[in-house]
């Protein structure tokens, strides 16, 4: 059986969204079997990512979130984070500021983890996710007072 790499039915899905058709778009997208998308093609992870982006923005979040952390899974050996900052901001637009921060923790020992850096190259490197962590903390003792 030949692999799909499920771009064609994230296409028809698009073309249906387009025609107001958002229910039949997720009927298809729901088709694409992303046990049997080729796991071993370079954009595995970039339709895993690609297909989560589509459920995020279509109210399936939860099948969103779960891509996303395929996503990251099956591109992290090539440094691939994108499912990991999207998840952050997903949380943080939701006011879901524990999970984002977890996000943000991941992206860090993901970097420290993953790159072959020295630890100052590594600093740096993390200096978003730790202003962004200390942003999150920061607004959830402001929902506190």
């Amino acid at each position: 059986m030949t692999k799909s790499t499920g771009g064609l039915e994230m296409l028809l899905g698009d073309i249906e969204i387009l025609r107001g058709n958002k229910e039949k778009a997720l009927q298809i997208w729901d088709k694409i079997n992303v046990d049997n998308i080729d796991d071993n093609s370079v954009g595995y992870s970039v339709i895993l990512y690609n297909l989560a982006d589509r459920y995020i923005k279509n109210g399936m979040d939860e099948k969103g979130i779960e891509l996303f952390n395929k996503s990251f899974e099956a591109g992290k050996n090539k440094n691939n984070w994108s499912a990991l900052y999207s998840l952050a901001f997903y949380y943080d637009s939701r006011g879901e500021e524990e999970k984002a921060i977890e996000s943000w923790e991941r992206i860090m020992r993901a970097n420290e983890q993953c790159l072959d850096l020295d630890e100052e190259a590594k600093a740096e490197y993390n200096t978003w996710p730790k202003d962004m962590i200390r942003k999150l903390k920061e607004r959830q003792k402001n929902k506190i007072k």
